[in-house]
């Protein structure tokens, strides 16, 4: 059986392949040079709690 954490871990990856799509960049911020600096890991791991969150209470032990 898969875990709460396995689910969260596959959303989040999804979450942050959607996020980096050219259609979807507009709502990451650039910086004054024009540039877009992301951190993945921060996305990532914003995606994973909040998905962890939502699937535990969907999922409960």
């Amino acid at each position: 059986m898969i875990s709460n954490e396995q689910r969260a871990h596959d959303l989040a990856l999804l979450v942050v392949k959607v996020q980096l799509q050219p259609e979807n960049s507009k709502s990451i911020p650039k910086q004054v040079d024009g540039k877009v600096h992301v951190s993945i890991d921060e996305m990532y791991f914003e995606a994973y709690e909040m998905a962890l969150t939502s699937i535990n209470k969907r999922f409960a032990d």
